[in-house]
């Protein structure tokens, strides 16, 4: 859990837009100073995901807050207004529309969310436009699609689509914001009803990490490991320039 939370850092400190709230709280808050005690990371986002990790045992619960899991289309939502049921909706939609599969790749100029390759019907595809993602993923869409501008921006900004071959950001500590906040993005998406599960390709790991219901705790560990990790070179990379650079 500590790599996880050391981890989280550059998210919390440099993603704040995103973040409604982050906090602590004792498992026995009655004795908040007692040697047994130990504390759950809460996690609220703009984006209703709400993230609380639990050590002893390890555990991370991902629930989503002023939504719903199954959340309602622009289509679903002109059909209830019709006088239809909303659960023989849900039920009709669920038999003709099974769950899909997404994948999360920013790729500039687009919006980054696609079709899963193994998941594509005959002819389809596979691009998610941007007036889909907003009409169907209400509460998601539009955090998602100005998480997918940045990215253009600063591909843009580091001359990249010139063949600069500049890293993504300068900071390693604002790509790995970045990239957190994708990830986090990518398991909001994971727990609409209408998904199967979601890949998310990492722009800080390179990594393709695959979110689905049931492996949170699984798949945090993978990926904030890795992230650990990365955060850890950095440090000793810094530490041995300040060295080299010393008297």
């Amino acid at each position: 859990m500590s790599s996880i939370i050391h981890s989280l850092q550059p998210f919390i400190a440099r993603r704040p837009k995103v973040i409604v709230s982050a906090s602590s709280e004792a498992t026995d808050p009655v004795d908040v100073e007692a040697p047994h005690n130990l504390w759950h990371l809460i996690i609220q986002t703009s984006f209703g995901l709400c993230i609380t990790i639990s050590p002893n045992p390890y555990q991370v619960v991902l629930d989503l807050r002023n939504t719903t899991k199954n959340i309602e289309s622009e289509d679903q939502s002109k059909r209830r207004l019709k006088g239809e049921s909303p659960h023989l909706i849900l039920q009709q939609d669920a038999f003709s529309n099974p769950p899909r599969r997404y994948r999360i790749s920013c790729d500039y100029t687009t919006t980054g969310l696609w079709i899963a390759p193994d998941d594509l019907k005959a002819d389809e595809d596979p691009y998610i436009a941007e007036d889909y993602i907003l009409s169907n993923f209400p509460g998601f869409g539009s955090v998602f699609l100005a998480w997918t501008s940045e990215y253009d921006e600063q591909f843009e900004k580091q001359e990249l689509p010139l063949g600069s071959g500049n890293d993504l950001f300068e900071d390693k500590n604002d790509l790995v914001g970045f990239d957190i906040e994708g990830f986090l993005l990518g398991w909001r998406l994971a727990l609409d009803g209408s998904t199967e599960h979601v890949e998310f390709t990492s722009e800080a790991t390179e990594k393709l990490y695959v979110l689905k219901k049931g492996e949170e705790a699984k798949t945090f560990v993978e990926y904030f490991d890795d992230i650990d990790g990365l955060l850890a070179a950095e440090e000793l990379e810094d530490g041995y320039k300040c060295q080299k650079m010393g008297p």
